[in-house]
């Protein structure tokens, strides 16, 4: 699975870099279909004061999923974002499997 990340300015680390990756891997372990995934950080000014967010896009058998979220910092934006794709990617199996 091919893997693009890219981040707005340097704010982003190698640990972020290194999470992601990881965690990318994993889903591509689980559900075999993953081609390749795009990951964009952007720094967002908002009523909320939630400045980061997170994009992530997944190339699966031709079809994208995708998940967005915003949060005080990349780590946390990650985090959720992550968390929103597991859940579609469950329900897109599931719908492949009924």
């Amino acid at each position: 699975m091919t893997v693009d990340i890219k981040c707005a300015g340097d704010s982003c680390n190698e640990n972020l870099y290194r999470y992601l990756i990881n965690s990318l891997v994993k889903l591509e372990a689980k559900y075999k279909q993953l081609k390749g995934s795009k990951v964009l950080f952007n720094d967002i000014e908002d009523i909320e004061g939630k400045r980061k967010s997170c994009e992530i896009k997944l190339n699966v058998s031709g079809r994208e999923i995708f998940a967005s979220s915003r949060n005080t910092n990349f780590e946390s934006a990650a985090k959720e974002t992550l968390k929103v794709l597991y859940k579609r990617l469950h329900n897109h199996y599931e719908t492949l499997t009924d």
